[in-house]
């Protein structure tokens, strides 16, 4: 698994999972859904946010973050630990 992959399941499971910000519902029939609305009884979670925005979420910081961190490694193995020439 890349460095990015690890970054991404370690922020959108918490977002997803842990917070438990999504909604949940089921339908009259037995139907899960991921919005409120007319025979939709609540199961957990509010209407904050739904997969698609957690997703969103996840891809937004892990873009801010990853630069950084290949920064960091680029930075120490090339600069700080330079190869001599001879």
């Amino acid at each position: 698994m890349s460095c990015a992959g690890i970054v991404v399941s370690s922020l959108s499971l918490p977002l997803f999972s842990i917070v438990c910000i999504y909604f949940s519902g089921q339908e009259t029939d037995g139907n899960m859904v991921e919005r409120p609305g007319d025979g939709v009884t609540h199961v957990s979670g509010t209407a904050i946010l739904d997969n698609h925005a957690v997703n969103l979420l996840s891809s937004a910081l892990t873009s801010l973050i990853m630069p950084r961190i290949a920064l960091y490694v680029w930075w120490s193995m090339y600069v700080s630990n330079p190869v001599s020439a001879s």
